[in-house]
């Protein structure tokens, strides 16, 4: 009798733990001490941020041609990132890695580079973001005006998020960019009127701490970004949470769109 006792707890717990599982883990958390990834020029087309056409071959860029070396596939079938968009470890290589991409963080160097704070040591963003990540250290990528505009890509999305950005603060966002922002978990927020990277004269050393998240969300609200400046010095502004409707807001306090529907799907089989 004791025997079956345990086990009837033992399974009391395992059902309610799963049914943890399918409710949406704690997305809307503040973010302190958000670093910036990216400060995309405006007007570069979202094609930019990742390479998923044919002509764009993986030979062409050492970093990924070594790690696929490394994988021990050879030259010759190394092909191109359109035949590879189904590995997520070629292509989140390949985000924001495109040869005429510019980041205002390191003025006179085109290609996927940034700054690595707080020291400053100019590297790949990939192995930036990879750094940061160890460190638990939230990123921001932060754009103009138009930000998304031009041939929709997916991976624009994913690989944003695969590098572990945690929110896009732009002049202003493309829908269906912004869309898929949301699908993959990834916050958009937009300045207010009047306010851009060059009026908060950003240059990529600041940090950011977005707070209001935590209290709950809801379409249009505003979201508080406290920015932290290499002097010490700081400045305040309300960010535009472009959560446009209540299924967007589900969708990210979910982690994405695909998080909310295998929650529910697992839901319906309890």
């Amino acid at each position: 009798r004791r025997h079956r006792r345990s086990r009837q707890s033992a399974q009391h717990v395992s059902d309610k733990a799963g049914r943890r599982e399918h409710r949406p883990r704690r997305h809307l958390a503040n973010r302190h001490r958000v670093q910036q990834l990216l400060l995309r020029k405006p007007s570069q087309p979202i094609h930019q941020v990742t390479l998923q056409k044919s002509q764009h071959h993986v030979s062409a860029s050492e970093q990924h041609r070594s790690y696929l070396q490394e994988q021990q596939v050879a030259v010759p079938d190394l092909s191109s990132y359109a035949q590879r968009r189904v590995n997520h470890d070629v292509m989140t290589r390949a985000t924001f890695n495109q040869a005429r991409i510019r980041n205002e963080m390191c003025p006179g160097t085109v290609g996927g580079v940034t700054r690595y704070m707080p020291g400053g040591e100019t590297m790949p963003i990939y192995q930036a973001a990879q750094r940061y990540r160890a460190a638990n250290v939230p990123m921001v990528v932060i754009g103009g005006l138009d930000y998304g505009q031009g041939s929709s890509r997916d991976w624009a999305a994913k690989g944003t998020r695969e590098l572990g950005v945690k929110a896009v603060i732009a002049e202003g966002l493309e829908r269906i960019h912004r869309s898929n922002l949301i699908g993959m978990g990834v916050l958009p927020l937009q300045f207010p009127d009047g306010v851009t990277r060059r009026t908060l004269a950003l240059d990529g050393s600041e940090t950011f701490d977005l707070t209001g998240l935590e209290s709950g969300i809801e379409p249009g609200m505003n979201v508080r970004c406290t920015i932290k400046r290499a002097d010490g010095g700081t400045d305040s502004v309300a960010l535009i949470c472009r959560l446009d409707t209540a299924v967007e807001v589900e969708y990210y306090r979910h982690g994405g769109s695909l998080h909310y529907v295998l929650r529910g799907m697992l839901k319906g089989v309890e």
